[in-house]
């Protein structure tokens, strides 16, 4: 499509390494610009023009003049309605990925882009709030290596407002399969029972709310963290933040080298059921002291020898 997308990587043995760059792209990389590689690039597929637009807000690069006006042509002649629906939905998926996605839509909505996908999501059809408050609990996440939202979560998220019928012929456009459509409602009731049971017997206990949420999918936490579709209880939510910023930060912290060395073999099931006594110990606050963690780990590791 763009130049500064057309550089490689040589791998053969003779020059391995050596920069393949027949369009001159690094160049391009260099001066922060976004060049097409022919003169039909936005007509020859539409949702290019989603993609330069994607490619200037992530990266801060601009079209050189030559692009600018191909782009130009080609919005002038709503080319993006003739784009194929499973293009479209690719394109869509790499903005769930994006790390300021409303900054994004934003600018999509601005270009008349968004409107172009579907005639009524534009301006005041998008729930702006609800998109900063699940792209806060999106970074939050991301630091413990869970990704979220899904592709259908997202789609689900931008469409909020859209009526029932609108949302299907979008979904009918994009070639969006049934597992995945209603993918997002069974999430949203997921998050609503999750919430439900953090707050009550199932969920009193730090080990009990670890099992509980340490089985929820990425989607499921991420509502919940955002508050959507419903604001969940004081305590839920201290719960739901007792579990990120404490508890699974400690349970990748766990004594794994010292308990091996104490003659417990490295991947063994035994390993784990330590690590899990010791852990949930730890959670429960039974261990206060460092004296009181190591005869509790020692005395885990007799019980199997």
């Amino acid at each position: 499509d763009f130049a500064m997308n057309a550089i490689a990587v040589s791998f053969t043995p003779n020059s391995r390494g050596l920069i393949l760059d027949p369009t001159n792209g690094v160049a391009d990389v260099e001066k922060r610009e976004i060049r097409s590689l022919s003169t039909y690039c936005f007509l020859d597929d539409p949702v290019r023009l989603i993609r330069a637009v994607r490619f200037r807000i992530r990266l801060g690069f601009a079209m050189d003049a030559r692009t600018a006006t191909q782009y130009e042509n080609a919005m002038e002649a709503d080319a993006l309605a003739e784009a194929s629906g499973d293009s479209l939905a690719q394109e869509i998926r790499h903005w769930a990925r994006e790390h300021q996605p409303v900054e994004l839509l934003k600018a999509l909505d601005k270009e008349g882009l968004l409107s172009a996908i579907s005639p009524k999501l534009k301006g005041t059809s998008i729930d702006w709030a609800l998109l900063a408050k699940i792209n806060k609990a999106a970074q939050t996440l991301s630091f413990l290596g869970l990704r979220a939202p899904s592709f259908p979560m997202f789609l689900r998220l931008l469409t909020r407002k859209l009526s029932s019928a609108e949302r299907s012929s979008l979904h009918k456009r994009l070639q969006l399969k049934a597992a995945e459509a209603s993918q997002p409602d069974k999430a949203e009731a997921a998050a609503k029972k999750l919430a439900k049971d953090l707050g009550g017997t199932p969920g009193n206990t730090a080990t009990k709310a670890f099992h509980l949420l340490s089985k929820a999918t990425p989607d499921q936490l991420l509502l919940l963290l955002a508050g959507y579709p419903t604001a969940a209880p004081a305590k839920v939510t201290n719960r739901l933040k007792v579990y990120i910023e404490k508890h699974l930060p400690l349970r990748s912290q766990l004594p794994v080298a010292e308990i091996v060395a104490k003659g417990v073999a490295a991947g063994s099931p035994w390993l784990q059921k330590i690590l899990d006594a010791y852990f949930f110990a730890l959670i429960e606050g039974e261990l206060r002291t460092p004296l009181q963690q190591q005869k509790h780990l020692d005395k885990l590791v007799q019980q199997i020898k």
